[in-house]
């Protein structure tokens, strides 16, 4: 077995959880890290696909710099936990993106960003496994805020660009997890579902799922709460959503 590099996400990781975990914890934790980075190489990312993904505007990872900027060279320099398999799926970017100009791979990684710093916290540092370095996007390239005000007229032509950019990644299985209800309905209506294909969790984790075979792939669609959510909805994305996750990343990893 080829031997697996100690990445420098990893020794953060474990730096900022030691002082909390006792001896056994840490070295089981870390053993988990070691087993997904090797089970994972053969859907190793290619470097040239990295450089191609990186001109997509809502283009990013589910993995986190906690000593430097989000950019090329960080992912570049963590490529083996990279994938398609997960794909965590926004509606679109909000206001604050005007100020990351042209920058890659800044969606979802937006400093001081309540509901990013939310997603950091919940999948890598909760080391959602089956989950983080995940593939993440949005369906919409508009630039607001307000999600009332962003409509996606026509469903089909966002899911054909959604599939463009997993060519990357070619997947028996793939789980899609939305964010919010419009983005989720919005993927539904452009994969053909009807309503009545819906389905609710029997654990009251307020998730919605739908499941579809789309060209020769076999997609598991979720619905997960607002990461961003505040004020009266504050408990929706700081106590729910990271149930909701660790209860996707368990089903992932039960069905591989």
């Amino acid at each position: 077995m080829n031997s697996i590099p100690f990445f420098p996400i990893i020794t953060t990781l474990i730096t900022d959880k030691v002082e909390k975990l006792s001896s056994y914890r840490v070295i089981t934790w870390t053993f988990s890290i070691y087993h997904y980075c090797y089970t994972n190489q053969k859907t190793m990312l290619s470097n040239s696909s990295l450089q191609k993904i990186s001109t997509i505007p809502t283009a990013s990872w589910a993995l986190w710099n906690s000593d430097g900027p989000n950019d090329i060279a960080f992912f570049t320099a963590h490529l083996k936990m990279l994938h398609g398999r997960v794909v965590i799926l926004g509606l679109n970017r909000g206001n604050l993106a005007h100020k990351n100009g042209t920058r890659s791979f800044i969606n979802f990684h937006t400093p001081n960003h309540r509901g990013d710093d939310r997603l950091k916290r919940y999948i890598q540092g909760s080391m959602l496994t089956e989950i983080l370095g995940c593939y993440m996007t949005d369906l919409s390239l508009k630039i607001e805020t307000d999600s009332t005000k962003v409509e996606i007229d026509n469903p089909k032509e966002a899911l054909k660009d959604l599939k463009e950019q997993l060519k990357f990644s070619h997947e028996q299985k793939r789980t899609i997890i939305c964010i919010g209800n419009k983005t989720f309905d919005t993927l539904c209506k452009g994969v053909g579902l009807k309503y009545l294909k819906y389905q609710k969790d029997n654990d009251n984790n307020n998730l919605r799922v739908a499941r579809i075979t789309v060209g020769d792939e076999k997609w598991t669609i979720y619905r997960v709460w607002l990461h961003s959510s505040y004020g009266m909805f504050e408990h929706y994305g700081e106590v729910d959503l990271p149930k909701q996750l660790q209860l996707i990343n368990d089903n992932i990893h039960a069905e591989n």
